[in-house]
């Protein structure tokens, strides 16, 4: 399931996105779960982004959160319980300067967590 919402401002647009999902998986051995297990995710995307037609310099930022969820409940375990918050920011400048030459320039930044075995 997943939604969108946008403010439209003079100059700019706010957008946030979000989205949530389950997946369960269920394996089952004379009558009893063997393997039960659930993956939880929920993310979301908020940017910001210029609409100056008239302008030469555009932009778009914004940042993502994915928080995501393995837990097991059978007797069996194919990947282990675990939980993990990534993050990320981004940035892009668009710059005209003339109808036929343009620029452009972005940047990302991710924080994902380092697995621990």
């Amino acid at each position: 399931m997943s939604s969108r919402h946008q403010l439209f401002f003079n100059r700019a647009t706010l957008s946030f996105d979000i989205g949530i999902s389950e997946n369960r998986l269920k394996e089952f051995e004379e009558g009893n779960p063997a393997i039960n297990m659930r993956l939880h995710m929920l993310n979301y995307t908020a940017n910001i982004k210029s609409k100056q037609d008239d302008k030469p310099l555009h932009y778009f930022f914004g940042q993502q959160r994915v928080f995501k969820t393995n837990d097991n409940f059978g007797e069996e375990t194919l990947i282990p319980n675990s939980s993990e918050k990534e993050y990320g920011f981004f940035g892009i400048t668009h710059y005209d300067i003339s109808n036929v030459l343009y620029g452009k320039e972005g940047s990302v930044l991710i924080k994902r967590p380092y697995l621990q075995l």
